[in-house]
């Protein structure tokens, strides 16, 4: 990964960004930056510089591409942290503490799985033995943060999107919000046919499906299984248990295993209405609207507008250049 890709990653999904406090650094630091007044100092940039090379060791040493992540990193944090704080959007201390804990731990142990939003992109960053456990927090903040202003834009632009809009999108879609039919299935499956035809015998007899299943059954496909959807149908026993009747043993049939089974009840497929769906459909579109190009586009002219940065100090987010500056 390039020292400039989890920031990327980052921007690109929010086109906005994230200090923690005391992100501010010493009063009399020079500034290299500033956001709606709140500075970004020469020697906050130092630091950031050299935890992208404490944790990236095979990185390039161009001290000013390292330079140029570390202020846009900054000026990003400084960008989410005003604007949550907008919203009502926040994250506590505590939270990225669990969080942080989570992922190294379940990263020691080989288990792929996202603890918190924009994990990946920090990964290399949480796992850096070197790095100072209050940055990992810092960056872990940052990822949560990004993510729940997301969550609570979305929250917000759910109550102006008009009810036309949910309507069309409901009748242009129909084929979305169909629940299919789902069945009741009691099926025994085993590897031996003279076994399956055995278990038939004794269902015919009267014995009871529960106590049969338990000495016969082999699969965990088989079984009492409540309320099973068609699925793909990739597999001959999914064609045949939507293919059967209702009350009747059929079997046994061959795939891989060897099975009978009785569909016991049949939940016919409905339309769900628009009554139903309305919230998600509110959420969807609320989703793609945030999300689009054109709102990204507005977020990061608005923050732009209010972003100076000291002339040499390039970034991606700088509104405009001045040789000195002042908060």
């Amino acid at each position: 990964m390039t020292r400039l890709a989890g920031l990327t990653a980052i921007y690109t999904v929010l086109a906005a960004a994230v200090c923690l406090a005391g992100c501010g650094g010493l009063a009399n630091d020079v500034l290299v930056a500033s956001v709606a007044g709140r500075g970004i100092t020469k020697q906050k940039v130092a630091h950031w510089m050299k935890v992208d090379a404490t944790a990236d060791s095979h990185a390039a040493s161009n001290e000013r591409t390292l330079r140029r992540w570390a202020v846009g990193l900054l000026i990003l944090w400084e960008w989410t942290r005003h604007a949550a704080h907008e919203v009502g959007a926040r994250v506590g201390d505590r939270e990225a503490e669990k969080q942080l804990a989570l992922s190294q731990s379940s990263h020691a142990q080989g288990t792929e799985y996202e603890w918190f939003a924009h994990e990946r992109e920090l990964l290399r960053f949480l796992t850096a033995p070197k790095l100072a456990t209050s940055d990992q927090l810092w960056l872990v903040k940052l990822g949560m943060l990004a993510s729940r202003l997301t969550q609570r834009r979305i929250a917000i632009r759910q109550s102006g999107i008009a009810r036309s809009r949910v309507l069309t999108y409901y009748r242009r879609h129909r084929g979305e919000f169909v629940v299919g039919e789902r069945r009741d299935i009691k099926a025994i499956m085993n590897k031996s046919n003279s076994q399956v035809l055995e278990a038939k015998r004794e269902l015919q007899a009267g014995r009871s499906f529960e106590s049969v299943a338990e000495q016969f059954n082999q699969s965990i496909e088989g079984g009492l299984r409540l309320g099973r959807a068609r699925g793909r149908g990739e597999k001959r026993y999914e064609k045949d248990f939507f293919a059967a009747p209702l009350h009747k043993l059929v079997g046994p049939f061959h795939e891989i295993l060897y099975y009978v089974f009785e569909v016991a009840h049949i939940r016919r497929g409905y339309q769900r209405t628009l009554a139903e769906v309305e919230p998600a459909i509110r959420h969807r579109l609320a989703a793609r609207d945030v999300e689009s190009g054109s709102y990204r586009v507005g977020y990061e002219q608005t923050w732009r507008a209010r972003t100076r940065c000291r002339t040499g100090y390039t970034a991606p987010g700088c509104g405009r250049y001045e040789a000195t500056l002042t908060n």
